[in-house]
């Protein structure tokens, strides 16, 4: 895209352009020694600006009217007051060793200034105060939910002292990861939300507005009951206003969206039949004793619809599940109500372990040489637990419209195909109309 920059008269040439757009990057020879000389002698703090300006020039060079502040880094405050904060206590260990030095002082003294030189950074009352005080970061409530896996310690360059939530230095780690990690999904281009690629082998799923863990939580389970389905596996969470970073690992290939419109019917079959053993495979799986149904970790169920609604109170049977789906105010009479619910009651359900969004853009498949494709990973447990079994069929064509021209609906695997439960999945269509 064109830069936004009035022309100088003298400025038309072709080198003085290359000049001058080496300038606007920080690209020049001259301008990096430069500021490699000046970055010798300044703080932390002004070194993070600096970093931080150069990338806004970048995005405004490359797109004038888009939105800069989309493109500060992560915690940009709260990371630039710890610079502030560590550069203080920086200068009072130097201070403090040009102190030490002097033979007047007594031994006592030095004692007690080389004790405060000691103390990290990340740990001194003067960091926890700048941070929590902006209000950007606040460490009452932070927290590590489920324990970071050795493999993120060490990406995060972690150590024994620095895994609590109370820690500072674990934050500006995890936002430097972050800075330096690759978007590879992202809800929507202002915010939402991202999964990030951090390593060769690990991602972090950052979600704003965090509400619960059934995601970890599924594929937790999954991990321990069902190790054959492919699914990633959970490596920690932290959350921090209200933003919660789920770390797993990567599963490699691409989504079977982005694929299967140049999928011939053979390949499509072929999938749909390893899904089928998948899911099958999820469906022997027994709800557990005194269980609730929806969430494996008692977060209850969820109807996702053009909003989620989530149950309030557990929910122990198919009739409460019905009782709860129907029972979204002002979409119905009680009689048009017990006349749709009285169409599906032949027949008998049983409850399975369910994904609950099950769609091209949730399966990761890997092509062998030949180009045959085969299912490696199947992402977004959001939405998983027990349900009734006809639940999946319910779900799986959720977004499909009326015009839809899409044939993955077509090569639906028999236990989550509308053909499977036809009374049911007509009704909650029928419903679906009324519910907003």
């Amino acid at each position: 895209m064109k830069r936004y920059r009035v022309e100088e008269d003298t400025g038309h040439s072709p080198t003085r352009k290359k000049a001058r757009a080496e300038e606007d990057t920080g690209h020049s020879p001259t301008r990096k020694k430069a500021r490699a000389e000046e970055e010798t002698d300044t703080s932390e703090a002004a070194k993070f600006n600096d970093r931080v300006l150069r990338k806004l020039q970048r995005a405004f060079a490359a797109d004038p009217e888009g939105d800069l502040l989309a493109n500060f880094p992560t915690g940009y405050s709260t990371r630039l007051a710890e610079a502030q904060a560590a550069a203080r206590v920086d200068k009072s260990n130097v201070s403090a060793k040009k102190v030490c030095s002097t033979k007047s002082m007594s031994e006592a003294d030095r004692a007690t200034v080389a004790d405060a030189a000691r103390v990290p950074v990340e740990q001194t009352p003067e960091v926890r105060t700048t941070a929590a005080g902006l209000g950007l970061l606040s460490l009452s409530t932070a927290a590590i939910v489920f324990p970071l896996s050795e493999p993120v310690q060490g990406l995060l360059g972690v150590h024994a002292h620095e895994l609590s939530a109370a820690s500072p230095s674990l934050w500006n780690k995890l936002y430097n990861l972050i800075d330096a990690s690759e978007i590879i999904w992202q809800n929507g281009p202002n915010g939402g939300v991202a999964v990030l690629k951090c390593s060769a082998d690990i991602v972090v799923k950052m979600v704003p507005n965090f509400e619960d863990y059934t995601e970890y939580t599924t594929m937790e389970y999954l991990g321990r009951h069902a190790p054959e389905v492919p699914v990633p596996k959970p490596l920690g969470v932290l959350i921090s206003e209200k933003t919660a970073y789920i770390f797993m690992s990567f599963v490699p290939g691409s989504t079977l969206e982005s694929v299967w419109t140049q999928l011939p019917s053979e390949q499509k079959a072929s999938i749909s039949n390893q899904l089928s053993r998948i899911l099958l495979k999820l469906r022997e799986l027994e709800l557990p004793k005194d269980s609730q149904l929806g969430g494996i970790g008692g977060e209850g169920c969820k109807d996702t619809r053009r909003h989620t609604r989530i149950s309030r109170k557990p929910i122990r049977s198919i009739a409460e599940f019905e009782d709860f789906i129907f029972s979204s105010p002002h979409f119905g009479g009680s009689v048009y109500i017990k006349l749709l619910r009285s169409m599906s009651q032949s027949h008998t359900s049983k409850v399975v372990f369910s994904h609950g969004d099950l769609r091209p853009a949730n399966i990761v498949v890997q092509s062998d040489q030949q180009c045959n494709y085969s299912i490696s990973g199947i992402l977004d447990w959001e939405m998983g637990g027990f349900y009734p079994d006809y639940w999946e069929s319910v779900k799986a064509t959720n977004t499909m419209a009326p015009q839809e021209e899409d044939d993955w609906y077509l090569y639906l695997p028999g236990c989550a195909s509308p053909t499977s439960y036809p009374l049911h999945w007509l009704v909650d269509r029928k419903w679906d109309v009324h519910v907003a």
